[in-house]
């Protein structure tokens, strides 16, 4: 791919601002069977000062328009507030030259054209933004910028063992469609090659912090005979907890992914976790999907019969989220009181301090931790070696 240059930036900001005005975004492809263009639902608003740009005016020409306003019905929709939109341009331009080397593989996989995967790109930055990065959007994009910079080596280690059990972790890139350009998976495997597959950690790293954007398992129940024993197992980290606490309120195995996540974290000198909690337009641009589905289909992707029952179920989904995640951070610190937390309003996230050594415990959780005894070494390519 060629170099992208200024002007082919700002024209990728005016299309996908343009588009997202009309919450409807067409990104062309070379796939037939989608018949050339991939289609995304997503609704959010550019404003310059006190200028919101709407009905595809052009972001870098709006010295002499008059303000705008919202409509009532539209109040919800998201905005970017842009401060400098040369500014605005240039970081974005930075960004995408970096994004498309190491998105790269998404290029070939959604059949996009140069251009086009440009857009892509510039699209899933905007929908990553969380409440504070809107209003934010230049120190958003270095910060993006810096996690893409921040190059890890993907590979899979070997990290113990529990109950006979070896513990094994996939580090591997994202697609940009996700939160954040990491993930990291660990699991238990027997001698059979079963597998119990913990939640995965999305999550990108500056320097000595690591930024947790989400804890997710898999959605299909898993049911071999090392899943159901571990998954009995892990719940003795419930141990002395007050179960009707919020901290209670979590998943063992999240708990788990976490625990070994940050073991791992620690040993590579992360002293800081960073975890946004709610994306608004990742949130709207989900439920207006399943909008769209139900308007062309008469039911949802999971054969709900209203639209009531859809919001309803996003909004549940949403909840866990949220503050499920956020639980899960609390109860972390409440096994290592060497962890600090702190929960910041402004910006809508949670934060973890790693302080000092934790004082020994009694609890399945503390002996988890230990599991990653030496630094797995992903920031320095010249000790690689892949298990």
């Amino acid at each position: 791919m060629e170099k992208i240059t200024l002007e082919e930036t700002k024209a990728i900001i005016n299309k996908i601002f343009s588009q997202a005005n009309l919450g409807f975004i067409e990104v062309d492809t070379t796939d037939s069977a989608y018949n050339g263009t991939w289609k995304y639902h997503s609704k959010f608003y550019a404003k310059v000062g006190d200028t919101l740009i709407k009905n595809g005016d052009d972001i870098f020409k709006t010295t002499n328009k008059a303000k705008s306003s919202i409509d009532e019905n539209d109040f919800l929709t998201p905005i970017i507030q842009i401060p400098d939109t040369e500014m605005f341009a240039r970081l974005t331009q930075k960004y995408l030259q970096i994004a498309e080397n190491f998105y790269i593989a998404d290029k070939q996989n959604f059949s996009y054209y140069d251009h086009t995967f440009r857009e892509r790109l510039f699209l899933d930055l905007i929908t990553n933004t969380t409440n504070f990065d809107r209003n934010n959007i230049l120190s958003y994009i270095e910060t993006r910028t810096k996690m893409l910079e921040n190059v890890l080596q993907t590979q899979s280690f070997q990290l113990g063992e529990i109950k006979n059990y070896t513990l094994k972790a996939d580090l591997l890139k994202n697609p940009s469609m996700l939160e954040a350009p990491y993930r990291f998976t660990s699991y238990f495997v027997d001698t059979n090659k079963d597998k119990f597959i913990l939640p995965t950690i999305t999550f990108g790293l500056i320097a000595d912090t690591a930024y947790i954007f989400a804890i997710q398992a898999k959605k299909e129940k898993q049911t071999n005979h090392i899943s159901k024993e571990l998954d009995r197992f892990f719940r003795k980290t419930n141990k002395d907890v007050d179960m009707q606490d919020i901290i209670g309120q979590v998943s063992p195995n999240a708990l788990v992914a976490l625990t070994i996540f940050l073991s791992a974290m620690k040993k590579e000198g992360i002293k800081k976790v960073v975890a946004p909690n709610f994306m608004p337009i990742r949130y709207q641009t989900n439920l207006m999907g399943e909008e769209y589905c139900f308007n062309q289909n008469g039911k949802g992707l999971l054969e709900e019969q209203s639209l009531e029952q859809i919001q309803e179920k996003h909004n549940r989904q949403q909840f866990g989220i949220t503050n499920k995640f956020t639980y899960t951070l609390l109860r972390y610190c409440y096994h290592f009181d060497g962890t600090k937390f702190d929960y910041d309003d402004i910006r809508q996230q949670s934060v973890l301090t790693i302080t000092k050594e934790n004082k020994p415990q009694d609890n399945l959780i503390n002996e988890i931790d230990k599991l990653c005894s030496h630094p797995l070494g992903i920031r320095d390519f010249s000790k690689q070696k892949t298990i």
